[in-house]
């Protein structure tokens, strides 16, 4: 489920600041995707998600942001609204202590401006 090339940039902590927290500055040419699969792996991590987990949460962020894209044709995901869809995500699958993690976790690494 880990691709090893996330894991090896991961050891390397290229995209990591002192702090523990990701470098949003780091790779200004990451697609959208490509920083979103590292923020995501960055998180798991952070929050000592299980595999069970990280399958759940995968799996319903690929059919919100589908259903998303569905009712919102010609339009772009805002930050606000992206990390909206994440929290509400996260809540039946994070227990309490993750999850009061992931509201620090998601303060301190805010989504990149597009």
């Amino acid at each position: 489920m880990t691709d090893p090339a996330i894991n090896d940039k991961d050891s390397n902590n290229d995209h990591m600041s002192n702090d523990g927290t990701m470098n949003n500055t780091q790779d200004p040419d990451l697609t959208q995707e490509e920083y979103d699969t590292q923020r995501n792996e960055h998180m798991y991590s952070s929050l000592n998600m299980t595999d069970e987990q990280i399958q759940r949460y995968e799996t319903a962020m690929r059919t919100s942001m589908d259903t998303w894209e569905r009712n919102n044709p010609q339009k772009t995901i805002t930050i606000k609204d992206r990390m909206k869809i994440q929290r509400d995500n996260l809540v039946p699958i994070l227990d309490e202590s993750q999850f009061r993690n992931y509201e620090q976790w998601a303060n301190d690494n805010p989504y990149r401006e597009d």
